[in-house]
């Protein structure tokens, strides 16, 4: 996939209605972005999360992002947007 291809899914998320329910948003990120990240090796997890919730959000540790399972890193996007919201 390209990057054109990543930026068409983000932008498809980042408009699609989740109707209230930001924690099945996180988690279908979340997800895209650890099986996107196996596609190529030049995918920009940070950048497709950030582009998907349509802000600039902390960046997360690599170790999760490299090593981490899928519920590691889905509860570590949790907490950086959960801050986010606290800091608004």
């Amino acid at each position: 996939m390209t990057k054109k291809d990543f930026e068409l899914i983000a932008q498809t998320i980042e408009r699609t209605d989740f109707q209230g329910q930001h924690s099945v948003k996180h988690t279908v990120v979340a997800e895209l972005a650890n099986v996107l990240a196996r596609t190529n090796p030049r995918f920009d997890s940070h950048r497709f999360i950030n582009a998907c919730h349509g802000v600039t959000a902390p960046r997360l540790s690599k170790d999760i992002l490299v090593n981490g399972t899928p519920e590691e890193f889905t509860a570590a996007s949790l907490a950086d947007l959960d801050r986010m919201v606290e800091e608004a």
